[in-house]
């Protein structure tokens, strides 16, 4: 009998700023930063006390200092009750180098008709952990599983990090005709490499890794691919140099004479392979999610169109059968 299951890994944060305006005094924002496995979002928290005002249709603008936009959200909630989370669209990257700054916020409602309100905050966008002031800190997560069973089954779930430490390490058992399990949980450091692993000798179907809140509100949701015989690398913000398996993953690709230029680039990008003309180069672009938006092979110096990319933060991948190679590439 197969049994379909979903894990989840969670992730909680809160930042507390006040409202602008008189008007939205029922209105907070305790928490506003990029996602960390997805960096071309950033995750709001809103919360509104009033049992009488839902702002219908609401729209968030994120806007720097100097009055630049630099996220939007599209409009996706009726209203907004009690607590409510939602996603902005980074139009502007984010240099992870620069630990805050300071903003407006701003609801629309009525589909961006009317401007309800302004929040004048300091933004910390690498900063999860709810319990720190610190600038970055580690991510907090919390590990349950969702799904049915109808069979118990056993479950080996374990993080290590890049020097092969265990940081979480448990045999979780759900029982027949169970539905969801909280398994435990942990904290990861940011500019590190975690690989996530689960194991199981019973038969299992549709199992996947999501990643969401550990609280009772959903902060973000990421899932990963089914689970099968690899681990799932975690990376948050993307600022760990990670080892591959088998083949070995480095950042530097001026060791190697790789040329990328200009970057950042609106239109076209133009790779120079450097030692590595001559050699056939798998080429690969993901954007922030890992998501896989051009491939080509090629030998030596090529051209990438990405007039029709969105704007953002994306890696370039060059893999042989020697090495892997990646370097970070801003679209504006």
């Amino acid at each position: 009998m197969k049994n379909n299951l979903t894990l989840a890994i969670a992730i909680s944060f809160i930042f507390a700023s006040s409202p602008a305006n008189a008007q939205c005094e029922d209105v907070s924002v305790p928490g506003v930063h990029v996602n960390p496995f997805n960096m071309n979002e950033l995750t709001l928290h809103s919360f509104n006390e009033s049992e009488s005002e839902m702002f219908s249709y609401p729209g968030w603008r994120l806007y720097d200092a100097s009055g630049v936009l630099i996220a939007e959200e599209e409009v996706d909630f009726f209203g907004i009750f009690g607590h409510s989370i939602h996603s902005l669209n980074l139009i502007e990257p984010l240099d992870y180098s620069v630990q805050s700054f300071y903003g407006t916020l701003e609801l629309w409602t009525g589909f961006y008709d009317v401007l309800e309100c302004a929040y004048d905050l300091e933004v910390f966008p690498w900063r999860v952990d709810e319990f720190t002031d610190e600038p970055y800190g580690c991510i907090p997560i919390g590990i349950s599983l969702q799904g049915f069973s109808e069979e118990g089954i056993s479950l080996e779930i374990s993080i290590t990090d890049e020097n092969a430490a265990s940081v979480f390490e448990e045999t979780y058992i759900m029982e027949a005709g169970s539905f969801a399990g909280d398994v435990g949980a942990t904290c990861l450091d940011q500019e590190q490499c975690y690989y996530l692993s689960i194991t199981s000798e019973d038969d299992i179907d549709n199992m996947q890794y999501s990643i969401l809140s550990e609280i009772e509100d959903i902060y973000y949701f990421y899932v990963f691919d089914e689970i099968g015989e690899d681990e799932i690398l975690l990376n948050p913000f993307g600022q760990g140099v990670c080892d591959g398996s088998p083949n070995t993953i480095f950042d530097d690709l001026e060791a190697f004479s790789v040329l990328i230029y200009p970057n950042p680039t609106s239109n076209n990008l133009t790779v120079d392979l450097g030692d590595l003309n001559g050699v056939n180069t798998t080429v690969k672009l993901y954007d922030s999610s890992s998501k896989m938006i051009f491939e080509t092979q090629s030998n030596t110096t090529l051209m990438i169109d990405v007039s029709g990319v969105a704007k953002g933060m994306y890696s370039l991948e060059f893999s042989t059968d020697q090495q892997v190679l990646r370097r970070l590439v801003i679209i504006e």
